[in-house]
């Protein structure tokens, strides 16, 4: 796409009419270079991960040098540290770029855990031990298969959860409290 930005306007080439503002964005810092001009080309995802991965190239650095040999030695490092601290707010703008924004479906769910977890530190040891029975009795009424006497996946949980309550309460009430919060954050 970059090799087509001098011929992006040109009536020989109809494919790239649809692609003019993305060719506009990527123009602009060329010929008219400043902090707006450079924020507009980097928030475009695709042109920040590509100048951060030509800004941490060895190859690139080599071109680079190769490009402005007629030039002193002090103007390469000026350019090549530029280049460097362009491909940091390149790469820093790419993962803010990158960030998913909660939607209310996750807002939902961390209120539920939330809930889940105040629930959890207020119940009672009777309480968490009638909700693990009724956790088991309610999978052993769901069982797909009465034919055979076998415990399904769900049965072993509960069953599981219950012998773990009784043998160690406090333990395995620290550790429901630990997870529960985990999902929380």
């Amino acid at each position: 796409m970059f090799v087509y930005f001098n011929r992006s306007d040109k009536p020989e080439y109809k494919c790239l009419e649809d692609l003019q503002w993305l060719y506009k964005v990527a123009r602009e810092p060329m010929y008219d270079y400043d902090e707006k001009v450079r924020d507009k080309f980097f928030f475009n995802a695709a042109f920040a991960f590509l100048f951060t991965w030509f800004a941490k190239s060895p190859k690139a650095r080599e071109f680079t040098k190769s490009q402005f040999q007629k030039k002193n030695e002090k103007y390469i490092q000026i350019t090549l540290k530029r280049i460097e601290e362009l491909g940091e707010i390149a790469w820093n703008t790419f993962k803010a770029c990158n960030v998913s924004r909660p939607k209310a479906a996750d807002k939902l769910y961390v209120q539920e855990a939330e809930l889940s977890l105040a629930k959890a530190l207020k119940a009672s040891k009777t309480e968490i031990m009638e909700r693990a029975l009724a956790n088991l009795n309610t999978a052993k009424k769901t069982r797909r298969s009465l034919k055979n006497d076998k415990e399904t996946a769900l049965e072993q949980k509960a069953r599981g959860k219950l012998e773990r309550l009784k043998k160690d309460f406090e333990g395995e009430r620290k550790r429901t409290i630990a997870k529960k919060r985990y999902i929380v954050q």
